[in-house]
């Protein structure tokens, strides 16, 4: 028996809330396959690529699982199914029950997390750079796109495993007077004027104790990245926010949406 009145239009707003999760699932699942392809998201050098990889197959996960939620949900408003609907209520409260400790673990672990940025920033210009291909463009990509050179600043790389490969790699009297002159290279990705290459090179190459030239980046790039990530996070934040309001009116909806159907089938049959 169809439905009329006031829960005829609770059924429509359930239609609605589903259709939107629905959608935002199809966003989800494209928004993960673009971190998966894409070789130069900030993220990715502050991570371990097996556990980047992972977070985002879980990503890709969720937004099936949002998919398919958002399905059930408006088959059964549409079909009156009460099956359908206690179906999408239980997937819908586990999924907000794990947002919220996931949301609650973030917020309680945030120092923690800024604290494994600084490392994970800092074993990439000390070690890994120069050695990890994968690495080393996405580190350029941060430096280039960023403004900022090094960790905490370009004399980090004096200390780098990327001036012990260069000085491995050069020869005769590069080398000799690399060593007499105490030098050390920066990346070309520090360069704020990557259109003049000659003027780039010359003020890559800086004696330990000079200044650094001002055609090259002054700031370190954790500074630069936690403000991205800040900025991501304000925005990451009112998203969930949003959607924990959207699928907790949508379990009230659907219970309700449920008890009215059952109600009406009784009445009905009675």
């Amino acid at each position: 028996m169809a439905l009329s009145g006031c829960y005829a239009l609770l059924k429509y707003l359930v239609v609605i809330i589903n259709f939107i999760f629905f959608l935002a699932g199809i966003g989800v699942v494209t928004a993960g396959i673009y971190l998966l392809t894409d070789s130069t998201m900030y993220v990715q050098v502050v991570q371990d690529d097996a556990n980047f990889h992972t977070g985002i197959y879980i990503l890709i996960a969720a937004g099936i699982l949002m998919f398919i939620i958002g399905f059930l949900g408006c088959c059964g408003a549409l079909r009156e199914s009460p099956c359908m609907l206690v179906t999408f209520f239980s997937f819908l409260l586990v999924i907000l029950v794990v947002e919220v400790a996931a949301g609650c673990w973030v917020y309680f672990n945030r120092a923690e997390l800024e604290k494994m940025l600084q490392e994970h920033v800092k074993r990439t210009v000390e070690k890994d750079y120069s050695t990890n291909e994968y690495l080393t463009k996405t580190f350029d990509t941060i430096q280039s796109n960023l403004g900022c050179c090094g960790a905490n600043g370009p004399r980090d790389w004096s200390s780098s495993r990327f001036n012990q490969v260069n000085k491995k790699s050069d020869k005769g009297m590069d080398l000799a007077i690399s060593s007499s002159l105490q030098t050390y290279k920066l990346p070309l990705s520090c360069c704020s004027t990557p259109k003049s290459p000659q003027i780039c090179d010359d003020g890559s190459r800086i004696g330990l104790s000079a200044n650094i030239p001002v055609v090259m980046y002054q700031d370190g790039c954790i500074e630069k990245l936690k403000d991205v990530l800040k900025d991501h996070m304000v925005i990451g934040w009112a998203l969930l926010i949003t959607i924990a309001v959207l699928e907790l009116f949508g379990l009230i909806f659907s219970l309700v949406l449920c008890c009215a159907v059952r109600s009406s089938t009784d009445h009905y049959k009675s």
